[in-house]
């Protein structure tokens, strides 16, 4: 009998409840509580309640994360290899269409000094994974733990996380023409959850010293699993760290003197207008003009700024 996931999620367990428990994280939980008993009253109110911006600089982070990692998972030398049938798993699970598609709807709600922001936590994360060679099968693991740390993330929380960016939606009187419009990124079809439930559980059927994984006649070894369950801890650790920083930066993601200070930073700059991608990181580069543009004009905008309609 396969347990993949029960084992992973065991040995996962520690870590991935701290980031449950990290406050920008927390603020979307906050979207369901309905305040009916103390457990379930609103931590969150007025301008420390999640809003459009938040979300969209979540998203921003994790649009070049899911780029380098769907490119490596598809690599003909990745192994184990994701099924094709009976549901193609690599086209099913693709999440950077639908990130890209709710970053453009919330697009229009936010300042443009405001998208495409990396943080540097982020910039980190991005230059250690494209580093993964995933020929080399201990690399191939570490891909695999920090897809799966995000996935299934995305696949177990997706319900819930939906209905609190609708309601924050509501909260913010966005008008939605299509149920799904901002919601792409947190929405899957059930079949998919399945069938990559049983996949990975096809993975590893006991842990006895010699027991193997086999896929597609390719043999893995039980190290192999163990590879994968700490990099997946490792994935945690820099998800925490990614969580926190935007929190810390929150207050100042708004400001005109933040994104002066960002434009002066090398590699960090917005690709506003390109629908192919948002983020190409190995392309990211600095923008000194801008930065220049940014200190000589705040003066002059800071209180239209500072001023503005909600």
């Amino acid at each position: 009998m396969g347990y993949f996931l029960t084992k992973f999620r065991k040995d996962t367990q520690t870590l991935h409840s701290v980031v449950e428990t990290k406050t920008y994280i927390d603020r979307y939980l906050d979207e369901a509580r309905d305040g009916t008993n103390e457990q379930q009253a609103k931590r969150y109110e007025g301008e420390n309640s999640l809003t459009l911006l938040d979300h969209y600089r979540h998203l921003c982070q994790l649009l070049p994360i899911y780029e380098v990692l769907e490119k490596k998972i598809a690599d003909e030398n990745f192994n184990p290899p994701l099924p094709t049938e009976p549901l193609n798993l690599i086209q099913a699970l693709k999440q950077t269409d639908k990130i890209r598609n709710d970053l453009r709807f919330l697009r229009q709600h936010i300042y443009a000094r405001e998208q495409n922001v990396l943080l540097e936590t982020t910039e980190e994360y991005l230059d250690r994974l494209e580093a993964l060679e995933v020929k080399k099968d201990e690399n191939a693991n570490e891909v695999l733990a920090h897809y799966l740390v995000r996935i299934l993330g995305d696949l177990f929380g997706g319900q819930k996380i939906k209905s609190c960016i609708a309601s924050m939606y509501e909260r913010s009187q966005i008008q939605r023409t299509n149920a799904d419009d901002g919601l792409n990124f947190c929405t899957f079809e059930k079949s998919t959850l399945i069938t990559l439930i049983n996949w990975l559980n096809s993975l590893l059927k006991d842990d006895r010293p010699n027991s193997v994984i086999i896929i597609d006649e390719k043999l893995l070894s039980l190290n192999d699993y163990e590879q994968i369950a700490a990099a997946a801890n490792n994935a945690f650790k820099t998800h925490i760290a990614l969580y926190e920083e935007l929190e810390q930066t929150r207050a100042d993601a708004a400001t005109l003197e933040y994104h002066a200070m960002l434009a002066t930073r090398p590699r960090n700059v917005a690709v506003a207008n390109n629908t192919n991608s948002f983020f190409n990181h190995s392309t990211v580069t600095a923008v000194a003009a801008t930065a220049s543009a940014a200190v000589v004009v705040t003066g002059l905008i800071a209180s239209i700024y500072f001023n503005r309609s909600p």
